[in-house]
């Protein structure tokens, strides 16, 4: 793909959008520095179908864990925020994370199913 997504998929899923299919894309969490493998990672994702071009985010953790589950929760938040009509398996419930606040003024986030 690129150098920002590299071609290591770890997990995707397809959805039917109004425009056709649209693609979510998920690329092995790596650290931001080789010389500290135990220190903060960045999950790439790659969302193909939703917007015009596709859009490709690293999301940061401490760990390779919290940047996958924060990187699900930005898919889940980026879909939602498109406000189409998509579907997964013929149902409109898509299975995807979305994040929240844990409280209005806080920049801490946690990350939860979505009910939509």
């Amino acid at each position: 793909m690129n150098e920002r997504f590299p071609t290591d998929v770890i997990a995707s899923r397809t959805l039917l959008g109004p425009n056709g299919p649209v693609r979510l894309l998920v690329g092995r969490p790596r650290p931001f520095d080789d010389e500290a493998p135990e220190g903060d990672h960045h999950c790439p994702i790659r969302i193909e179908g939703l917007e015009d071009e596709p859009v490709e985010l690293a999301v940061a953790g401490v760990d390779s864990l919290q940047a996958l589950i924060l990187a699900l929760g930005a898919i889940g938040d980026r879909i939602g925020s498109a406000r189409q009509d998509l579907s997964f398996l013929g149902q409109p419930e898509l299975g995807l994370l979305a994040s929240q606040r844990l409280a209005p003024d806080s920049t801490v986030l946690s990350v939860r199913m979505s009910t939509a």
